[in-house]
């Protein structure tokens, strides 16, 4: 008798015992049914999972692996179909497009597989910080918690993950959830508050899928040919490609890349890394940040600490595979005898290090860690029994008595490697937007640009990038809400060259150039002094109003009021805005946050409304040629629409 048989076998007796009736006593007990033979040999693709939500109106498609070569039926929406898996097992079906409704189960093979699948509208939210922020901490939390949810929204929330390649399933065991209080407390607000608020039929089901990790720059979520085609961070890309063909060379190739930059901040000293006796060291006060080590020189520090102990190993010791640092933050550099063995981006996310072959010697050892940190925390963070050499068997050394030494230089522009996961690229693309490929959504919100500001690139470049890897991913038809950056940072007293304008400009360009793109001017819901500001609600409402115009073709009020040209007349520089409402200004007459710039200096100036047109006088005897609106990191500007909207900040150039 085959093994199935005999199991299915004992199974059907097992269940005739379990119900025994003697006289007047009735006997039962419940038996745990083993998986059905098809969940042993077919699998689906991790988005796909019970509670979920699939598009509407467009093709259903389901994909997954299957440990056997002969075709597979299928029933889903009274359809059947059969599919023939490929060499390597990978099958994809394609069902015909429904319209909202459900539930609906996914059969296969005869076995229900998938239950409660609801047909309905899907939505991708993903960026930084921002987005990522959760209900619990946006406005009045214990309010909207508490409040009634539809059963009909769903949410998904992708786990934080890096690869090199496109992956086909998350790293990790999420599944859809309707929403409720205990499943959106950790969930994006801006992500649910904005679905929640859109004109929509409370019958239509909507799928939220949350894919975002704070602090990343925007090519961290590209694909490597959207990238390239950007011509921007050439040498990274060049350096990717060698690491994944090789990832020894590919770190020794930025091993050297780093320790020239070192060698340059810090001429005529030794390398910390191979030399490290030579230096005067301090006993770690404990495993915490070092800004709750009770030092005032490490209160408020953002830079460079360097971090070392001495082990001395037995042969057998020597065998250890891996070295674990336990938590920490930001960014580590890791040295075993003067050879570097790993580096890393992460806020307080463990390390673990492969230790080559032959690196670990009987006797004396020596690690030195490198940890730099630009905000808030830094420090290895342990806990202390974290931090070993291990073999993940018989072989567990403590690595203690650690040392410290503060960087005679913050160093905050050191080399970051591009396989690093918020500051590298491409690779939590691959690992987070990956898997959901070929899945048809209604479109995606991106909130993103904090991490970006300030930088040599050109973030409309690779914004547009990004929404062609969107396109590709999920349809040509995709379309993007981007949120705009709103206000923090410093004021200014003059007109200045802001890192934040420049991406707030960068965005509103991609928006106004691409009929698949729309923006919200965040503007007003912002704090200066807090960069998660936590009135999500509003700015969700904005963006619930894109996206009924961008996504369903509902005219809502003007949201957004652009300068469609320039010019030079009579009464001094004239600026029309799109739009049909009136413009006002709030607590003056004048227009307040105008700049007018000639090649090499930016002057404030006045403006006056006439209409949907702005009025500037230029200084005597100053040429501007261009016009700037609310150019500054935190801009106080005046200028709304009829119904309370603020104009978003713009450049434009006086022909």
């Amino acid at each position: 008798m085959s093994a199935m048989k005999f199991r299915s076998s004992l199974y059907a007796f097992r269940q005739a015992l379990c119900i025994i009736t003697l006289s007047l006593v009735t006997i039962s007990c419940s038996v745990d049914e083993p998986d059905p033979p098809i969940r042993q040999s077919v699998s689906l693709d991790s988005i796909f999972s019970d509670a979920m939500v699939i598009q509407r109106d467009k093709p259903i498609q389901f994909r997954g692996k299957a440990n056997q070569k002969r075709a597979l039926s299928f029933e889903f929406g009274g359809h059947q179909k059969t599919v023939q898996p490929d060499e390597n097992g990978r099958w994809r079906i394609s069902f015909p497009a429904l319209p909202a409704g459900g539930p609906y189960n996914l059969v296969i093979e005869g076995t229900e597989v998938l239950s409660d699948i609801l047909i309905g509208d899907v939505f991708l939210c993903s960026g930084q910080s921002n987005m990522e922020y959760p209900v619990y901490r946006a406005l009045n939390p214990d309010r909207e918690l508490s409040a009634n949810h539809r059963e009909n929204i769903r949410l998904i929330t992708i786990p934080k993950a890096t690869a090199l390649n496109p992956e086909y399933n998350f790293d990790g065991n999420e599944k859809w959830v309707p929403a409720n209080a205990d499943t959106l407390r950790d969930f994006s607000a801006i992500c649910y508050f904005t679905a929640r608020s859109i004109d929509l039929d409370a019958a239509i089901p909507i799928g939220l899928i949350d894919a975002s990790w704070g602090g990343t720059r925007i090519e961290s979520w590209m694909s490597l040919e959207s990238l390239n085609k950007t011509g921007l961070r050439n040498s990274d890309t060049e350096l990717l490609e060698t690491y994944k063909s090789n990832k020894s060379v590919g770190l020794k190739v930025f091993g050297d890349m780093w320790d020239s930059w070192w060698r340059e901040q810090n001429p005529g000293k030794a390398e910390v890394w191979l030399k490290p006796e030579v230096y005067d060291w301090t006993d770690v006060p404990n495993f915490k940040s070092w800004t709750d080590w009770g030092l005032a020189e490490f209160e408020n520090y953002n830079g460079q600490v360097w971090f070392k102990t001495d082990i001395t190993l037995t042969e057998i010791q020597t065998n250890a595979t891996h070295i674990e640092l336990g938590s920490i933050d930001e960014l580590d550099h890791v040295w075993i005898n003067g050879k570097r063995v790993g580096t890393q981006f992460n806020w307080g996310g463990s390390r673990r290090y492969p230790t080559p072959a032959t690196l670990l010697k009987p006797g004396l050892n020596s690690v030195v860690v490198n940890v730099a940190s630009s905000w808030d925390n830094g420090g290895m963070i342990g806990p202390a029994d974290a931090i070993k050499l291990t073999n993940d068997h018989d072989i567990n050394v403590p690595l203690n008595n650690w040392v410290y030494k503060k960087a005679s230089q913050a160093g905050l522009n050191a080399p970051i490697a591009p396989w690093e996961s918020v500051s590298g690229i491409t690779g939590i693309g691959n690992a987070m937007l990956g898997p959901l490929r070929d899945l048809n959504i209604a479109g995606g919100f991106w909130y993103q640009g904090e991490s970006n500001a300030g930088d040599q690139y050109s973030y409309e470049l690779l914004l547009n990038g990004l929404l062609q890897d969107w396109k590709t991913n999920f349809g040509d038809d995709t379309k993007m809400v981007v949120i705009q950056l709103p206000e923090f940072g410093s004021t200014n007293a003059a007109p200045t060259d802001s890192g934040w304008a420049k991406v707030r400009e960068a965005q509103r360009q991609v928006a106004l150039n691409s009929d698949d793109a729309a923006l919200v001017v965040t503007l007003g819901a912002g704090d200066p002094f807090d960069i998660h500001p936590s009135n999500k609600q509003e700015v969700a409402r904005r963006a619930a109003d894109v996206a009924e115009s961008l996504f369903y073709g509902i005219m809502n009020p003007d949201t957004n009021r652009d300068p469609i040209k320039a010019e030079r007349s009579l009464h001094g520089i004239t600026v029309t805005l799109s739009g049909d409402q009136a413009l006002k200004t709030i607590s003056s007459d004048y227009v307040i946050g105008l700049e007018l710039c000639d090649v090499t200096l930016c002057q404030f100036a006045l403006g006056k409304i006439e209409s949907n047109t702005l009025v500037l006088s230029p200084p005597q005897g100053f040429t501007p040629r261009k016009v700037r609106y609310n150019w500054s990191d935190v801009p106080f500007g005046n200028l709304f629409d009829a119904s309370d909207r603020p104009v978003g900040p713009f450049e434009i150039a006086i022909p």
